[in-house]
């Protein structure tokens, strides 16, 4: 009798379970639809910088020279918008570098193919907006909360300022190869001159392609090339009338003979637009290490034709000559634990490697570079907040002896920063 329940208990299990089971075997469930998602992320930088070359004085163009400071390097939230093959970003900056202000840094549209699958990078993917200018490692691939030191070397902020700049990009991924190519205004966010304008109608174009492959569990490498060939303005000059010049050459306060002299105008010169290019390399290679975690080496080296456009920016209309730009750094990072790590660059940076000194036909070569050795180290919770500790050692030829010959300029920095995310 219990048999006679038994298997009559079994075969009514079976009988109500198999088209549930036949259903699972023969066709898999079918995916939820996935709706719009729009996540919202963001970080702040505080720091205290002191510099050695910082005085308590107001320059010509009304800026304090002081940099002994408390200040907002940066505080960034970003908006992220995707649904299928669409997605879009904006992206606000608030910062006290010079005096408080906000601005938007990152508003751009993307379409990509294959629709995105966890973290694969899309075969192909088109944008139109304000996004990073796709050159190098540092501009392109580092972001700001993954950056070691406190800011990127000192080439890279002067002929990419900013990072961002307006204009149409296509990039994507096939197996390990990553490429990207632009076509933008060539004014970014930190240009001297037109920051976020374009006054001239030619528009730069610029990319990478590289690679990005891991040859063993424990190590990745990443490398690539870059290029850049656009157009500069020098915005010419207006017309000058003549002026009365008076000279006191024997200071005894009076308008003698020959002390005033009639100085001619001159024509209004029109703009005139120039090229400038630039090719770079940069090569990143990271491996883990047992006990203590990711060591990575990582370097990058650019040469570039009138495209300074911070630091001492180029006008070969204006300086009569082209102005060649020569460039680079190397580093290495190594986490100690999963709470600290350490760090070691050399940065240099030459915006004339013609320079001379002198007038006439006594004008002196002389080398016109900047050249920094950086010793950083974090104290960090991963993915909430950091402390970073930097040093920096800078050798400046930009400073002047009493005489005006060129001589080494004492700017080390000491900086500290904070570092939240949410």
């Amino acid at each position: 009798m219990h048999r006679v329940v038994l298997l009559s208990v079994l075969f009514s299990r079976l009988l109500f379970a198999t088209p549930a089971l036949a259903q699972s075997v023969s066709a898999p469930p079918t995916p939820e639809p996935v709706g719009p998602r729009l996540r919202l992320t963001g970080f702040a930088h505080f720091d205290y910088v002191h510099r050695q070359s910082s005085v308590n004085q107001i320059s010509s163009a009304g800026e304090p020279l002081n940099e002994d400071r408390f200040l907002l390097r940066r505080a960034r939230l970003k908006a992220l918008f995707e649904y299928r093959i669409l997605s879009g970003t904006l992206e606000l900056d608030v910062n006290t570098v010079r005096g408080s202000q906000a601005r938007p840094i990152g508003v751009d549209v993307s379409l990509r193919w294959p629709p995105p699958v966890a973290d694969a990078p899309p075969a192909i993917m088109a944008t139109l907006g304000i996004f990073k200018m796709p050159f190098g490692s540092e501009v392109m691939l580092e972001g700001d909360t993954q950056r070691h030191f406190a800011e990127r070397s000192t080439i890279v902020r002067a002929l990419f300022p900013g990072e961002y700049d307006l204009g149409a990009r296509v990039q994507g991924a096939f197996r390990v190869f990553r490429y990207a190519v632009a076509l933008m205004n060539g004014n970014p966010l930190g240009d001297r001159s037109f920051p976020t304008r374009d006054p001239n109608d030619s528009k730069d174009v610029l990319g990478r392609v590289g690679i990005d492959l891991a040859p063993s569990p424990r190590s990745k490498l990443v490398a690539g090339v870059s290029a850049l060939f656009g157009t500069g303005f020098d915005p010419g000059r207006p017309e000058t009338k003549d002026s009365l010049v008076v000279q006191d050459r024997n200071h005894n306060g009076m308008l003698d003979p020959g002390e005033a002299t009639i100085v001619s105008g001159s024509p209004a010169v029109p703009g005139k637009n120039f090229s400038r290019s630039a090719f770079g390399g940069d090569l990143r290679f990271v491996v883990t290490l047992p006990r203590l975690g990711a060591l990575t080496l990582y370097g990058e080296l650019i040469y570039a034709k009138n495209l300074d456009r911070a630091l001492q920016p180029a006008n070969p209309v204006a300086q009569g000559r082209e102005l060649r730009e020569l460039g680079g750094y190397v580093a290495f990072s190594q986490e100690l634990s999963r709470y600290t790590a350490l760090g070691l660059r050399y940065d240099v940076y030459n915006p004339d490697l013609d320079a001379t000194f002198g007038t006439g036909s006594t004008r002196t070569p002389y080398d016109a570079s900047y050249s920094t050795l950086a010793l950083a180290g974090s104290l960090r919770y991963p993915g909430v907040a950091r402390l970073i500790v930097e040093y920096e050692a800078n050798l400046n030829h930009q400073g002047r002896d009493e005489h005006g010959a060129p001589t080494e300029l004492h700017d080390d920095v000491f900086l500290l920063r904070g570092e939240a995310v949410f």
